[in-house]
């Protein structure tokens, strides 16, 4: 994805870990020089869904994220509950109609700390909440 070598996953025992992205293990790397992080809605071969009103289920959760004291893992925590709180509720209204996935991304080209509180400031990722009142 855009030359990024990793991802982050959230292992089986609950620890969120970088892994290399499987196109960078297949030597198409088209390296970015710049640190950079992708919040990507969903897994390549899943749809991306949305509200209807504000826009997808992802996006609507990262208007959410405290950028001033959420580790990245604890934002990818954040935006799957987001984004399944969203499905449920559609597969409750459709009496169990709707089986859909959705697995919101955090690439980078870069392994920055899974444990800092203000990485996302750091980064210089302003507050989201602003934009979208």
């Amino acid at each position: 994805m855009y030359g990024l070598e990793f991802f982050l996953k959230e292992e089986q025992d609950g620890t969120v870990a970088w892994h290399q992205t499987d196109e960078w293990n297949k030597e198409q790397r088209t390296a970015i020089a710049s640190p950079m992080l992708h919040i990507a809605g969903s897994l390549r071969e899943q749809e991306v869904y949305e509200t209807g009103r504000s826009g997808g289920y992802m996006t609507e959760g990262l208007a959410g994220v405290d950028v001033k004291s959420m580790t990245l893992p604890q934002v990818l925590r954040h935006l799957q509950r987001h984004v399944d709180y969203h499905i449920e509720a559609v597969n409750r209204r459709l009496r169990g109609g709707f089986s859909a996935k959705q697995t919101p991304q955090i690439y980078s080209s870069y392994k920055w700390p899974l444990d800092d509180p203000r990485i996302l400031s750091t980064i210089g990722l302003i507050d989201i909440s602003i934009i979208s009142d």
